[in-house]
């Protein structure tokens, strides 16, 4: 059974705190963040694609 993620522990970033972090980086680091998304989404897609075609 998954555990639980609680809030408000230790180890826990939430996503607002992250992306104030990265709107610090440099441009190059943009860059990065930008193309691994683009890759993610297109995985993404691609994976969403192969789902339709079994229903």
């Amino acid at each position: 059974m998954p555990r639980a993620i609680s809030l408000r522990s230790p180890g826990f970033k939430p996503a607002t705190t992250t992306l104030t972090d990265i709107g610090h980086s440099s441009e190059s680091a943009w860059n990065d963040i930008k193309a691994g998304a683009d890759q993610a989404w297109e995985r993404l897609s691609e994976a969403m694609g192969r789902a339709r075609s079994h229903f």
